[in-house]
Order: structure tokens, then C-alpha cells, then sequence
């Protein structure tokens, strides 16, 4: 059942299915959540303080990026929530940005990392090199190797989460035989205090996985 706009709220006017991304139009701006979960592969967006006509759509995608998306009235809250899905084909990074009331996030095929959701400390790394800074945007390559609970190096791409401090990012890593980089501060910037000190960062794996990550 659709769920009565109160003040304040907004109201999902479309999904636009673009090659290479999505558009969402809303009737105002909102607050946003945007994770991926496995599975199969799909980026989730969240939209608090949305209401979502009608029982929901599918629209197909365009490309090899992802298959389709989807939208849906979210329940549970005390909030409305509409939600965005969006089928993926393959590992991508993304970029967000609003124009007005429009939300657009594009999809870039990404072989090395991807996004984000996950828990439970394990390991420490310390980065004192050089960072890197691509388009303005400050970077730092975490080296590490991955081993599932009895210590056997895992290969595939994993789901692991960063955090340092008051930062976090979760990506989508390519592991060959444990080994993995990560690309940090490519899908939520790092502060800018990271360009002239050591950022300490601890890795994380989904809770129920005992996942090992230690950094190299």
C-alpha cells in the first residue's frame, strides 16, 4: 500500500534508465544511503523521506554495466523509504551528484575495487606514502592479503570495509591468491588531513565470513 506523504516528504517522480546510469527524479532532495549487497551483485540506493506512487517498476539497463532497476516503496521506518535497485553485471565504481531535484549516479566498470556494507575488526595498515590525487580527489592504495577463517588465501572479489577514524568506505576487492589493493577515498572522500599525515586504517569482513585481513 502506498504510504501517505506528510510534510516535508518527497515523492519518487521517476527512474530514468541511462547508458552508463540512472537518473532519479524526485519532487525535492533527500537523504540518501547507497550500498551494495551480493548475491547477486546489486547497488541499493535509499531514499528517506520519500514516498513511492504506485506499487513499483522495472526498467532494463543499457550496456553491460548492469541488467536492470527497479524501484519499490521500502517498508519499515519511521520514515517513508523509497528504494532504487539497481541489477549489476559486473563490478563498477560509481559517482553521485544532484542536479536539483534529480538524482544521477553513473556507473564506470572497475576490474581492481568496487563499493560498500560490512563489519568486524581484524587488522591494521599504515600508509606513509605519498598519496595520490586523481581529478582533486585524494587517493590511497591499501596493499593487503585476505584468508578465509582456517587461513587458506582467498580468490575472487570480495565485499571488505575500511574505516580510520571518523572515515569509512566499503569496496568491492579483486583477490588473486589473498593478495588485493584497494583504491581508498574513490567512493567517499578522505579528509584532507590524509594528504600530509600517515593514515592508520582497519579492514574489515562481513561478521559471519571470519574473514582475515592483514595488510602487506
Amino acid at each position: 500500500p502506498a504510504i501517505a506523504a506528510g510534510p516535508g516528504t518527497g515523492m519518487l517522480r521517476r527512474v530514468r534508465s541511462l547508458k552508463g546510469g540512472i537518473r532519479i527524479e524526485l519532487t525535492q532532495r533527500a537523504e540518501t544511503s547507497i550500498f551494495t549487497l551480493l548475491n547477486p551483485s546489486r547497488l541499493v540506493i535509499d531514499l528517506d523521506g520519500v514516498t513511492h506512487q504506485g506499487p513499483g517498476g522495472s526498467w532494463p539497463g543499457h550496456g553491460d554495466v548492469f541488467s536492470a532497476v527497479r524501484s519499490a516503496q521500502f517498508q519499515g521506518g519511521l520514515t517513508p523509504v523509497t528504494r532504487v535497485v539497481v541489477d549489476l553485471a559486473t563490478i563498477v565504481s560509481h559517482r553521485s551528484f544532484w542536479n536539483g531535484s534529480h538524482l544521477t549516479i553513473l556507473f564506470q566498470r572497475d576490474f581492481d575495487f568496487d563499493l560498500r556494507d560490512a563489519l568486524a575488526p581484524l587488522a591494521a595498515g599504515v600508509f606513509r606514502a605519498r598519496p595520490l590525487v586523481q581529478d582533486g580527489v585524494l587517493i590511497r592504495r591499501y596493499r593487503g592479503l585476505l584468508k578465509d577463517r582456517n587461513g587458506k588465501r582467498l580468490t575472487g572479489n570480495y565485499l571488505l570495509t575500511f574505516t580510520a577514524h571518523d572515515w569509512t568506505e566499503s569496496v568491492y576487492v579483486k583477490s588473486r591468491a589473498g593478495k588485493f589493493t584497494a583504491r581508498l577515498g574513490t567512493h567517499r572522500s578522505l579528509p584532507e588531513r590524509y594528504r600530509e599525515t600517515s593514515l592508520i586504517v582497519s579492514a574489515y569482513g562481513p561478521a559471519e565470513t571470519g574473514w582475515i585481513v592483514t595488510s602487506r
